[in-house]
């Protein structure tokens, strides 16, 4: 598209632009340091915001990970309705760890909260919500290798279980199999990892196929590269 919108610029204004910048965040700002890296004669300033740059983890332990841990079966799954409830007990129970009551988590990787200690509250989801602890504790802790118990990717913090755009969006969606992570996930497997489009995303085995995929799509995908003198000598910022 760089390459392209110089051309249409230079065949419209009869010369090429002076400057070229680009702006991007989240799964643009992962393609802007990639820019940065592959390519830095492309532009004269880029900004990379909230960049997604560690592509194949941020889709196989990020989004599947949540997708497996809500979506192993009926029980697991998390209804966007129930999600102000988890909400409300996170704050009530690590709130006042910083000092201050003010419904903000402070700091969220100090707040230990177990979703099990609603169930006596609220009898009429007490397995709905027994079930949902076991995966909460997982998606909270991230899927960890077996080699020297790395975590592959950071893991959720407490505090945005109702946050507009969070839990519900990525997770609850309107109904199982409808929230983003899902999608997001159930598609990269079908037609990055597996080029199957029949996969199922619940025959993934960490242990088994995440460093063959990694192998497969890192080069092509991830923008970890900390190099950016190239970028420096273009001039570039």
């Amino acid at each position: 598209m760089t390459v392209d919108g110089k051309q249409i610029t230079h065949a419209f204004y009869g010369t090429q632009p002076r400057l070229a910048y680009y702006v991007g965040c989240s799964k643009g700002g992962e393609q802007g340091l990639a820019e940065a890296q592959r390519y830095p004669d492309d532009y004269d300033g880029l900004i990379a915001g909230d960049p997604a740059s560690n592509a194949v983890r941020n889709f196989l332990a990020g989004h599947l990970w949540m997708a497996l841990a809500t979506l192993k079966d009926p029980e697991s799954y998390i209804p966007a309705s129930k999600l102000p409830l988890l909400s409300k007990a996170v704050v009530d129970a690590c709130d006042a760890l910083d000092g201050v009551k003010d419904g903000v988590l402070d700091d969220p990787r100090q707040c230990k909260f177990d979703p099990a200690t609603l169930i006596c509250k609220a009898d009429r989801i007490r397995r709905r919500v027994s079930q949902a602890s076991k995966s909460r504790r997982s998606r909270r802790s991230g899927w960890r290798t077996k080699f020297k118990g790395r975590a592959t990717l950071s893991r959720l913090r407490a505090g945005r279980e109702s946050s507009p755009g969070s839990w519900d969006r990525y997770e609850a969606g309107t109904g199982p199999l409808t929230g983003r992570a899902f999608a997001l996930a159930d598609q990269f497997l079908k037609y990055a990892v597996f080029d199957d489009p029949d996969y199922d995303f619940r025959k993934f085995s960490y242990d088994r196929d995440f460093l063959p995929a990694l192998a497969k799509l890192g080069p092509a995908i991830d923008a970890t590269d900390p190099n950016l003198v190239p970028l420096e000598q273009h001039g570039s910022n």
